[in-house]
Formats: C-alpha cells, structure tokens, sequence
C-alpha cells in the first residue's frame, strides 16, 4: 500500500480524483472519477418579478417577457424573451418543462443494473402532479411543486423548487427521494429534470463542470 497525500487549495472549486488503471505494456484499460469536494453554489441574488393568478395560471412579467406556469403540474408551459417562446409548444415528451423524471441515457455500466430497474417499474415511472404553491418571502418569489413516480407502486418522491427573478433568470433546486425501502436499491441511480425548448433557440451554452470533465452520469 501507498499512502499519497494531494494538498486542496481552499477555494470555492471542484476537486475531482482521476484515477487511470494502465496494463503492465503501459495501455489504457479504464478511468473513474472521484469528487472529493463538492462545489460551492453562488445563488444569484433575485428580485421578486410581478405576477398574478388567472385561470388556473401563474402568470409572472418581467423585462422584456413573461412566463406562464401551470397550477395543475406545475410546468412551466411559456417563456417569451424579446418576442420569442423558447419552449416547444409540441414537445416530445408531452412534458415542457421544467419537471423531473427518472429518465437519462444507458451507460455500458447499466447493462445488468437495469434489469433490476425494469422489475421496480422505474424504466416506465413518469412523475404524477401532487401540487404547486406559492411561497413569498424576503421580496422573493418562489414556486413549489410536490410529485410522485409511481409504476405498480411509488418508487421516488421528488419537490422542484422554481425561484423566479424580475430579470427573468430562473434558479431551480431539485431534490428526490425512494419511496422503496428495499435492501438491494439503495440509491435512485437515475433522475434528472426535462425541458423541451423551441426550435427557435439556435445557440445554446451548456456550462456543466467548466474546463473540467463532464460526464452524463456525473454531473
């Protein structure tokens, strides 16, 4: 055994561990990636944007656009800025936005784990509307949406948090929990969020981990 000691700055990035395993004739078989601190979120600061409640609607204005969110599920369902809807009207998934899912795309690593995951019902668990509020505090405006993922039975709970700017800036916070207390799933392996933008939007900027490595089972 090696013991190697690696000094971390204390600042507010993202240390992730690589670790590449090489043959003996010096060829790459494999790498893993280890987040040894986690990042520190700077939240914007938000203004609470003016809005009001129409037919079952949130309907919020601000410069130079508007939003409109659905009570029943809590999606938002359009975002004009400077004239032009960024959400696809028709979307694909019948879902436009910004919802959870337990949906991501299947890694050579998923090969057998998602057998187990279709026996719990999770491949075909689609969230089910509980309800969205309205919280106003500190001149800030937030919506709260509660949902359940059900197949045969509820495998995961999940509540979005949508805190809304005057700017129009949207900051969301995600958090999912399993409804299943059994012994071989211990961790809700896939969940994300789904929004379907228009084809309109052309340039798209994804940040992810910066100049850093970004995985589609990482981050």
């Amino acid at each position: 055994e090696t013991d190697i000691l690696v000094p971390i700055p204390r600042d507010m990035s993202e240390y992730v561990l690589k670790i590449t395993y090489m043959s003996k004739d010096n060829k790459y078989i494999a790498s893993e990636n280890f987040a040894i601190t986690p990042p520190i979120l700077v939240k914007p600061k938000l203004e609470k944007p003016n809005y009001k409640i129409e037919n079952g609607y949130i309907n919020i204005s601000f410069d130079s656009g508007n939003m409109k969110i659905c009570k029943k599920t809590g999606e938002i369902t359009s975002y004009i800025l400077n004239d032009t809807q960024l959400i696809n009207q028709k979307p694909r998934l019948d879902a436009k936005g910004i919802l959870p899912n337990m949906y991501r795309k299947t890694l050579d690593n998923d090969r057998f784990i998602k057998i187990l995951w279709s026996f719990l019902g999770t491949l075909k668990a689609k969230p089910r509307h509980i309800s969205t509020k309205i919280i106003e505090n500190n001149n800030k405006l937030k919506v709260v949406s509660k949902y359940s993922f059900r197949s045969f039975t509820k495998v995961a709970s999940a509540v979005v948090v949508k805190e809304i700017g005057a700017n129009g800036e949207i900051l969301v916070d995600m958090t999912m929990k399993k409804a299943l207390k059994l012994a071989f799933y211990s961790d809700i392996v896939r969940c994300g969020t789904t929004l379907e933008l228009s084809r309109n939007v052309e340039n798209i900027t994804y940040y992810g981990l910066g100049d850093k490595e970004t995985l589609s089972d990482f981050n």
